[in-house]
């Protein structure tokens, strides 16, 4: 069982990687080209935003959501185990 506190971790790390696997299966990846200087949309100013947008959903999935849910099992193990803060 869950304990409630880590559950909002684990959902905020689900919904990143869900919204990344959206942004990929939408072709975002695509717009990422701006980073080597080439533009691949005709309109300059929405490739940059949908570049921005997936960058930072990238970004999220790689280095965020493996913080969230390292940080929820790390706390559960703590709620579960009960740690003393004596030392």
């Amino acid at each position: 069982m869950i304990v409630k506190s880590v559950r909002p971790l684990l959902i905020r790390a689900l919904a990143i990687c869900v919204l990344y696997a959206i942004a990929n299966a939408l072709g975002l990846r695509a717009d990422m080209a701006l980073l080597s200087g080439t533009i691949p949309t005709a309109n300059a100013s929405v490739g940059v935003m949908l570049c921005v947008v997936y960058l930072g959903l990238y970004l999220g999935a790689v280095f965020v959501a493996p913080i969230l849910v390292i940080a929820a099992v790390i706390e559960g193990a703590v709620r579960k185990f009960g740690v003393d803060n004596e030392v």
